[in-house]
């Protein structure tokens, strides 16, 4: 029997929000902010709201519920104002909006971001499907994608079983489902994938009416940015290039990565002596292609899947963060620098402000280098509409101005922390008991109930869940349990099947993380079977979905 490995396993209300340019973000409880992210591969920029406008809200913010029972959001003004009341569900693994890893001094906590409004509708999940509100809570579009996107360009992207599409602000498809990765329409084109697993997905780019103007062709692709759009090309030895609106190469694949193009200019990451084993060095280049900062800074390009949060070698306000050594200062567009070398992390400038970190500590300087707010801050990020969100060490979160002065602050309670790493924790466990199940699988050719024979090294019965294996077929499918023991804490199950290659016939397993939409101390049904796959159990969701 050939078989490959494959995994997708991966009281009083109180109301925290945060703004991050021009998307949302949410703080839970344990602090890890929370953006539309999803990984460090430029692919998720196809997922995900990239704008490098000005920052824009839409004067709202979301307020989300931090109680014991399932969390809830809605949306206040910028006064604090509750406009819309707390009452939509927030499940990361529903609205598929990918996570970020941040480690703030409370451990590694990995948590999910929700959408806010976007030319006048905000995305919400209602009972595990994906619908749109107007400003004053009317639903405008139905809860029935089983994800979805803001509208951009008057067009959202929207998945219906596994193929996105688009809808108009009516609800109606304007460009069937068809797609398995669907990106945002910017400078009149959208960046689509086709492929039936995620090393066989190639990208182009459709119009409006959904017609391929660039067949898909890459093996990576960013949006298009000042008429530009970075591309990979090649699977031996892949180079990012740039392709005008018509597909044609303005700039030749020569790269090993790139940013988009940012107030006229792009980075890149090139070797010295441009062979394959030099040194590697980040410069820029124009729309033409031209090199004008030579390769002199130190690598990596730090490709974030949100270009709102790229910290480095992106132009913003007329500098750009470089890494010399170690350090990090500013350069101009001419390459001349700035600000020295000094910080040990430095983010772009946003309303003449920067957050810059010395000896683990946030704090903002100005265009000169000065520091305006001294550095006290575990974590912070750029200023939008005039506020900026950090994190303190007495895990405190809130809202400073330009002054430093708080606008708002927040100190986290126990058991707020604590809830969240509770239930990473049950992911990180069922994932793992995923993976040993398809290792295990491997080597004797079916499932195991037997929990010790995993070999994880960790307890079948923590304080929060208890973890259990329900072979429900053990040459075909098994189900990893891990069931809550808290009342107010969801349950996890973790599903391993086998099933045939489409092209090859061979055999592999595939692994689905699912999370109870609601919290459950119940144990999950059997998962529900749908031809030659498997789906979460009633009342689950696919964490990966």
């Amino acid at each position: 029997m050939d078989l490959q490995n494959k995994s997708n396993s991966s009281s009083k209300s109180k109301l925290i929000f945060i703004a991050i340019g021009s998307t949302l973000a949410v703080v839970t409880a344990g602090i890890g902010w929370q953006t539309l992210t999803g990984n460090a591969n430029p692919l998720s920029l196809i997922e995900s709201k990239i704008s490098l406008d000005k920052n824009k809200n839409e004067g709202l913010f979301m307020a989300i519920n931090l109680g014991s029972g399932s969390q809830k959001y809605g949306f206040i003004d910028k006064n604090g104002k509750e406009v819309i009341p707390v009452q939509f569900d927030i499940n990361g693994s529903s609205l598929d909006l990918g996570n970020i890893w941040a480690d703030i001094n409370f451990g590694e906590i990995s948590t999910s971001g929700v959408y806010g409004f976007s030319e006048g509708l905000a995305m919400v999940e209602i009972g595990g499907k994906i619908g749109y509100i107007d400003r004053t809570a009317k639903i405008i579009i139905n809860p029935q994608f089983e994800n979805g996107r803001q509208f951009i360009d008057g067009l959202a992207p929207v998945k219906i079983g596994k193929k996105w599409g688009y809808i108009q602000k009516d609800g109606k498809f304007i460009i069937n489902p068809q797609f398995d990765k669907a990106g945002y329409f910017k400078e009149g084109l959208a960046p689509v994938a086709l492929g039936d697993s995620p090393d066989k997905l190639k990208y182009g780019f459709i119009d409006k009416d959904g017609k391929f103007v660039v067949s898909p062709q890459y093996k990576n692709a960013f949006h298009f940015s000042e008429g530009l759009a970075a591309v990979e090309i090649g699977d031996e030895k892949p180079k990012w290039g740039f392709i005008d609106k018509t597909g044609k190469i303005a700039i030749n694949p020569q790269f090993s990565t790139v940013l988009p193009f940012s107030e006229g200019l792009a980075a890149i990451e090139q070797t010295t002596d441009n062979s394959d084993s030099g040194l590697l060095r980040v410069g820029f280049i124009n729309k033409t292609g031209q090199i004008v900062i030579s390769p002199q800074f130190s690598t990596p390009i730090d490709i974030s899947p949100l270009l709102d949060h790229v910290r480095t070698y992106l132009f913003s306000e007329g500098l750009a963060a470089v890494n010399i050594e170690g350090k990090y200062g500013y350069i101009d567009k001419t390459g001349k620098l700035i600000i020295n070398p000094q910080f040990d992390s430095a983010n772009r400038f946003s309303e003449d402000l920067a957050a810059v970190s010395i000896n683990h500590q946030f704090g903002y300087i100005d265009k000169t280098g000065k520091i305006v707010i001294n550095p006290q801050f575990d974590f912070s990020i750029a200023f939008s509409d005039g506020l900026a969100f950090v994190v303190t060490k007495d895990k405190s979160i809130g809202y400073i101005d330009n002054t430093g002065k708080y606008i708002w602050q927040k100190v986290l309670s126990k058991s707020e922390i604590k809830q969240p790493e509770v239930a990473q924790q049950a992911k990180t466990y069922v994932g793992s008991m995923n993976r040993a199940q398809q290792a295990f699988f491997l080597e004797q050719t079916q499932f195991t109930s037997d929990f010790d024979k995993l070999g994880l090294g960790i307890k079948s019965n923590t304080e929060n869940h208890a973890y259990s294996i329900v072979a429900i077929d053990e040459k075909h499918v098994v189900q990893n349990v891990g069931l809550a023991k808290t009342e107010g804490l969801k349950s996890y199950t973790g599903i391993v099947f086998v099933k045939k290659q489409d092209a090859t016939n061979e055999l592999t397993t595939v692994g689905k993380l699912c999370e109870s939409i609601q919290p459950t101390r119940e144990m999950p049904p059997p998962p529900q079977l749908s031809g030659d796959d498997v789906q979460c159990p009633a009342g689950y969701v696919d964490f990966n979905r």
